[in-house]
């Protein structure tokens, strides 16, 4: 197994978000917190979805909420291999993964571009 998902490579802090957050307060943070998706969760903190700064920006005229553009959120353990997030990627057509810790919290979101960042570091150390 190759190296674990390093804490540096997740992206943090996470958003979290329940369904009924209005779609312009969610483009509102996703604009100000500089990230490409924030998780919804519902109440118990279950991970629920996944909501992208691409979906809000396309989001249809009738959508409201971020249940309305959510899609489904594809997570990966903590303690996977940097190898095992990139190939999950790969087989399930996502651009970013959440992060879950051994309890099933989420700690944060991994995306293409932090692989591809890894990668780069690595080939010139």
């Amino acid at each position: 197994m190759g190296p674990v998902i390093s804490i540096a490579l997740v992206s943090r802090p996470v958003v979290l978000v329940n369904g009924d957050t209005p779609l312009d307060r969610l483009r509102k943070q996703l604009v100000e917190s500089r990230i490409p998706a924030v998780a919804i969760v519902d109440n118990g903190g279950t991970l629920r979805g996944l909501v992208t700064r691409n979906a809000v920006l396309r989001a249809a005229s009738g959508a409201t909420t971020a249940a309305d553009v959510q899609s489904r959120a594809v997570s990966v353990p903590a303690e996977s291999s940097v190898e095992h997030a990139a190939a999950l990627m790969a087989i399930e057509g996502v651009d970013e993964l959440v992060v879950v810790g051994r309890n099933g919290s989420v700690i944060g979101l991994i995306t293409t571009r932090d692989i591809a960042r890894y990668r780069a570091i690595e080939a010139g150390s």
